[in-house]
């Protein structure tokens, strides 16, 4: 019977050997199994796009859900470079040059009576067998993106461009370690209050007072 053998082991955030070089040994040694990637670059599914229209008539909603703004920049960065994919998290036996999309962290801050904004930001991970690499993709993304003005284009539930943008934050590019280099991509969207809270607020506080309760 094989044996299942486990290695728990502190890496230091400074140190010369880096993560990626225990990650790219657990998926190249020898005798591991690797994953078939013939299809990591197959166009949509009928099923798929089935899918997405059913959403989207049963929640018209969703063309403002954040997966189309993390979609609009996966396939602006997919116009870009080559690369495989990683959403969520990156697995062991990852696939080099490979992009991490993490699911962007939001936070909401008042922004006047009628709507308020929330920032989001995501830090996408290009990794490769060598830094200069990695930074190479990396630089090809910011470049591209400062070249648009910063604008990347939204898609619709089939990658193709609906013709409407929205606009980034000033992008920043750093090493994380050996391979890997991250780009911090932030954006700010405004959403509107519900109208009932809207008219109950302007009712209410007028002039930093109730109305109708001035002395």
């Amino acid at each position: 019977m094989a044996k299942l053998v486990t290695k728990f082991k502190y890496l230091k955030p400074n140190a010369r050997q880096g993560r990626g070089g225990s990650a790219k040994y657990i998926a190249t040694r020898d005798g591991v199994e690797k994953i078939d990637d013939t299809k990591r670059f197959a166009p949509v599914s009928w099923n798929q796009k089935h899918l997405i229209r059913k959403i989207l008539r049963d929640f018209p909603d969703t063309k403002d859900m954040l997966e189309y703004e993390v979609a609009a920049i996966y396939y602006f960065v997919a116009s870009i470079i080559t690369a495989q994919p990683y959403f969520e998290e990156v697995p062991l036996d990852m696939l080099l040059p490979c992009v991490f999309y993490p699911t962007p962290a939001p936070a909401a801050s008042g922004f006047s009576v009628n709507a308020f904004m929330t920032e989001f930001a995501m830090y996408i991970k290009f990794m490769d067998h060598s830094t200069m690499a990695a930074y190479e993709m990396g630089e090809k993304v910011l470049q591209a993106i400062m070249g648009n003005r910063r604008k990347v284009p939204l898609v619709d539930e089939t990658g193709k461009q609906t013709g409407r943008n929205f606009r980034v934050n000033m992008p920043k590019l750093k090493k994380i370690e050996n391979g890997v280099y991250q780009l911090e991509l932030s954006w700010n969207r405004h959403t509107r209050y519900n109208a009932k809270e809207v008219t109950l607020a302007r009712d209410i506080f007028m002039n930093g007072l109730p109305i109708g309760k001035e002395d």
